[in-house]
């Protein structure tokens, strides 16, 4: 218990210094290992602006994401799809903090179509931050690129990339968001099953390997198994549809940390 304490106070710790790092929202995503660039849903709005460049109608969703069960760790997103005559829109709020820290992201975006074969998508991210009462706020304005290439009806490959050359507006000479980029790969055996393999590289970290799966049933029903190194964690989600709405459930597991509970809500205007 005094080992977990201790381990959730450097998590508590480490959630302030890395805040502004762009992280993928949604149970969909959580659900298998993290991957989220090659996943085309509404939450690609904000993971991956191509991904929603296919979209055909309105989209609303809201996401809940709770760290160990600790409400300091909480992450609040809502997100919208909206189509355009050659493209779609896409907007998303995230919100994380507590009494004494505040971050908060505002996205626009735009994802097009270009022939069978390409997708792309450009995000512009205005980040928030605000530590205690007495500090001033800090306002930080970037950018994400995404695309995805159909290499045949079963492959596909994309990436996403945040503040890739770190030229980013700040309000504040001492601030830094770091950059990071996303290289995915999806097979799709089947209607049925699709199956990811992601890598995830920040300017000061090590690679991350993402892995994940998603077995469908009459796309009404959906199961997600994702694992993700290193360190290594394993996820687990279920999503059920039902006329215009999609609930999605999804958590993560550390083997000393416990449970990272993940939910989604999705309405469809059709």
């Amino acid at each position: 218990m005094v080992l977990k304490q201790y381990i959730l106070t450097i998590l508590l710790a480490a959630n302030i210094c890395t805040i502004g790092q762009e992280r993928p929202v949604g149970a969909g995503s959580a659900g298998m290992g993290g991957s989220s660039v090659m996943l085309e849903d509404l939450w690609a709005a904000i993971n991956n602006p191509a991904g929603m460049a296919g979209r055909s109608y309105v989209s609303l969703g809201t996401s809940l994401e709770q760290r160990y069960f600790m409400k300091e760790l909480s992450n609040y997103t809502l997100a919208a799809a909206v189509p355009a005559a050659n493209g779609c829109f896409g907007l998303g709020a995230v919100f994380t903090g507590y009494a004494s820290w505040i971050d908060q992201r505002m996205i626009v975006g735009y994802g097009r179509k270009f022939g069978q074969r390409l997708m792309t998508g450009i995000n512009l991210v205005y980040i928030y931050q605000k530590a205690g009462d007495e500090s001033p706020a800090m306002h930080q304005v970037s950018y994400k690129i995404g695309a995805i290439v159909n290499l045949s009806d079963r492959v596909s490959l994309g990436f996403a990339t945040f503040n890739p050359f770190g030229f980013y507006y700040k309000s504040k000479p001492y601030a830094t968001l770091p950059g990071n980029i996303r290289l995915g790969m999806a097979y799709r055996y089947s209607r049925e099953f699709l199956l990811t393999v992601e890598v995830e590289k920040e300017m000061e970290h090590s690679p991350i390997i993402m892995t994940g799966c998603e077995i469908t049933f009459k796309e009404l029903m959906f199961i997600r198994l994702g694992i993700r190194a290193l360190p290594v964690q394993y996820s687990f989600g279920t999503g059920v549809r039902y006329h215009r709405f999609l609930l999605e459930f999804s958590s993560w597991y550390h083997q000393y940390l416990g449970f990272t509970p993940q939910v989604s809500i999705q309405y469809d205007i059709r």
